[in-house]
């Protein structure tokens, strides 16, 4: 059995054409669209995070403003930014109170204002495989960031079959996840599961084939994953390794 480690990818090299296309989209149009971004906690993390979007939307041309308030005060001012037609899209830094309270703002957001995919129209629509709006299928579905991201990244090393058809382009790969987070575990084996690959999602109470929804080994997802992915951080001894 044949043990290799990962190795490194800088962003920048998946980044760039993504940018491209946005920001050439942008001129071609002559259209800068707005995003507002709530920011409603001191969290150091968060707060990085504004200005890194802050950053990306100057190099694009996404016309960007950051607004800060009290936490009290953020549900009036998502509703009044859904309401507010100069504003194309919204996004909430979170964590603002906790994981209900949280969830019950991102359902705040209007639908088509939504550009993170966290209101429960764009949520349903991952977990049953629905990739558009509309019927005529012109218009995309949002996904969450961070699980597209990965997405992104395993297209740009080939893990994807581009060859095969959109939904199969992971058939005959064997993947397992570490970690079953609401926020990027789950959704990403969902987006896996959902273009053809065979997931397995594990965390510390379970083992779950996302297909099938049946408990296994903890043996057999390692030993015969093509990728192993991990989602979450554990202490400073781990290594990660993949069995090939």
């Amino acid at each position: 059995m044949k043990r290799s480690f990962p190795s490194c990818l800088f962003q920048r090299l998946v980044l760039k054409p993504f940018r491209e296309e946005i920001k050439n989209t942008i001129n071609t149009r002559g259209i800068h669209p707005k995003l507002v971004g709530f920011l409603a906690n001191q969290d150091p993390a968060a707060l990085k995070y504004a200005e890194s979007t802050a950053k990306t939307c100057t190099e694009t041309g996404v016309v960007f403003e950051l607004k800060k308030c009290n936490r009290e005060d953020l549900e009036d001012e998502i509703v009044k930014a859904n309401e507010d037609e100069s504003i194309n899209g919204i996004m909430v830094y979170y964590p603002v109170f906790g994981d209900r309270q949280d969830q019950y703002l991102q359902n705040v957001v209007d639908s088509s204002k939504d550009v993170e995919g966290l209101c429960h129209k764009y949520i349903y629509n991952m977990y049953h495989n629905i990739r558009f709006i509309d019927k005529e299928q012109t218009k995309k579905c949002i996904i969450p960031c961070t699980p597209l991201a990965i997405v992104k990244v395993l297209e740009y090393i080939k893990v994807y079959n581009p060859i095969l058809a959109y939904g199969n382009r992971l058939h005959g790969r064997v993947i397992t996840i570490v970690n079953r987070s609401e926020i990027v575990g789950r959704p990403l084996a969902a987006l896996l599961a959902n273009d053809g690959g065979k997931v397995y999602s594990i965390d510390i109470n379970a083992y779950i084939d996302v297909r099938v929804y049946s408990s296994f080994s903890i043996y057999k997802p390692f030993s015969t994953a093509y990728l192993v992915i991990r989602t979450g951080y554990y202490s400073p001894s781990y290594r990660p390794c993949i069995f090939e």
